[in-house]
């Protein structure tokens, strides 16, 4: 059987009425006894006064039980002392500290399965975030489309969670996304934001599963974010390989124009569209340097021999040149820390 998230058993609250020496005593919850699951979401229904209020207190710790006990994981709350017990998260996968967020709102939770049993999960706000949901429930086919690229979803779960943001982030296997990265409802503004959601969703292969080791190299994360977008863009719309080469290169030399190269990152630039387009380019360059079947093998290498860990472009460049049989550091590296866009 599996244990309750939480647990009240007998669960008493009295509350001492008038003055110090008065025996009055209010009745505010007696023998109160429920169980909440991992996941479940409980409502505590009553009239004003059945002690509503006083059970969420009791359960935050604001007051002391008179008597029975709370349980939380089996655990006694009144054996749990510090605040660190109190507040502990755990997960069952490596995971990066910036990679972690806390959404507070009215949520409703939708549950849903991806390829291969996959649990997914949507927290949405009911009449904030419903023109999204759709979108967000097209999450099985998005992961699909990357699976076929990049192997299996690297993690046991995946998700999405709507905050009131501008911006989305690939929080490990629950992905943020902003509800204001459009202002506009319509058409056109779904499919970007469901391209911006592919993007984050890559980021559990790219970032999440394997992580750069210093922030100097965040193109190792974003570069593969980006390619698998502009992939993903190109089976939707329909254009060429010369097409997105001529896309990259031009963008690419915007890029590097502006704001630098994507492997000398400046601390005042951080996380900037150079870290983003330019290490796509490079990829899509080693693309057709190796040919499309030792490519996605070594994508999907990279993950899955990596996977829990920390890399570097030392790493990435020895992996790259062991996986392909070709010596491709000169290449990488001009790409990386060419004030130009690097020539065919």
């Amino acid at each position: 059987m599996t244990t309750p998230l939480i647990e009240a058993r007998g669960l008493t609250k009295h509350f001492r009425v008038g003055g110090v020496l008065s025996h009055t005593l209010l009745h505010a919850v007696d023998d109160a006894e429920f169980s909440i699951g991992t996941g479940e979401i409980v409502a505590l229904v009553g009239e004003s006064g059945s002690g509503k209020s006083t059970v969420a207190r009791l359960l935050a710790k604001v007051h002391r039980p008179t008597s029975g006990e709370i349980l939380y994981q089996g655990r006694p709350l009144s054996s749990m002392r510090s605040r660190r017990q109190t507040l502990a998260y755990r997960s069952d996968v490596p995971m990066a500290s910036y990679l972690q967020t806390l959404a507070v709102g009215k949520y409703q939770k939708v549950t849903a399965t991806g390829p291969h049993g996959l649990p997914l999960t949507y927290w949405y706000r009911p009449g904030v975030d419903d023109a999204f949901l759709p979108s967000l429930k097209k999450s099985p086919r998005l992961i699909q489309f990357l699976e076929k690229n990049w192997g299996k979803f690297p993690l046991p779960t995946a998700g999405v969670v709507m905050v009131d943001s501008k911006s989305a982030m690939e929080t490990q296997q629950m992905v943020t996304m902003g509800a204001r990265i459009t202002t506009k409802i319509n058409k056109q503004s779904l499919a970007w934001f469901e391209e911006d959601l592919l993007h984050e969703y890559a980021h559990q292969w790219f970032g999440d599963t394997v992580t750069p080791d210093t922030w100097k190299d965040l193109w190792l994360n974003e570069g593969w974010a980006q390619y698998s977008q502009y992939l993903y863009e190109q089976s939707l719309y329909k254009f060429s390989d010369a097409d997105l080469e001529k896309f990259l290169r031009k963008y690419d030399t915007v890029n590097r124009t502006k704001i630098g190269p994507p492997g000398q990152p400046k601390p005042g630039n951080f996380a900037e569209t150079n870290v983003y387009v330019c290490p796509a380019a490079m990829l899509k360059e080693i693309y057709d340097v190796v040919g499309r079947q030792k490519f996605f093998a070594l994508a999907t290498a990279w993950v899955q021999t990596q996977k829990y860990t920390q890399q570097d472009r030392a790493s990435f460049i020895a992996f790259v040149n062991k996986q392909t049989g070709k010596d491709l550091t000169k290449l990488i590296d001009s790409w990386l820390d060419s004030k130009t866009t690097p020539a065919s």
